[in-house]
């Protein structure tokens, strides 16, 4: 996140990267209205996984 509060992605996101899934906001008045994916680093997922056990 920036100084004004923008997000963005790394330039290698879709090769170190997981993607997780998708979800909608369907509602109009939503400022978060759209599509969204969801990321995680590659391994993460897995060492969670592995905690859960």
């Amino acid at each position: 996140m920036d100084s004004q509060g923008g997000i963005s992605r790394p330039t290698d996101f879709r090769t170190n990267f997981v993607h997780l899934g998708s979800y909608a906001v369907l509602d109009e008045k939503s400022a978060s209205r759209g599509l969204h994916d969801v990321y995680t680093e590659k391994g993460s997922s897995q060492k969670t996984e592995n905690k859960a056990r």
